[in-house]
């Protein structure tokens, strides 16, 4: 194969493979918590790799930042919001 060639591989395949995660097929939201987790994290990529990735990932690694500033300014009393 030319070295120039790429290769793609199934986004479910990939994290449904034992190689890569302990319990594939189990819901457990604990693993990517755990530092001591013998997963192989990076082995999943829900916001695709590359120019043609997801268009909101920098809005939701924005979020937190976003939040935080609200929560900042409301409690220096720069900002006021209404309850609808």
């Amino acid at each position: 194969m030319d070295a120039q060639v790429e290769v793609y591989t199934s986004a479910w395949s990939v994290t449904h493979d034992e190689k890569n995660f302990h319990n594939p097929y189990e819901f457990i939201p604990s693993r990517w918590l755990d530092p001591l987790s013998r997963d192989i994290k990076h082995a999943s990529q829900p916001f695709s790799l590359g120019p043609r990735g997801c268009l909101g990932r920098k809005y939701v690694f924005l979020q937190p930042e976003l939040a935080w500033s609200l929560q900042a300014l409301t409690s220096l009393g720069c900002c006021q919001f209404r309850k609808r």
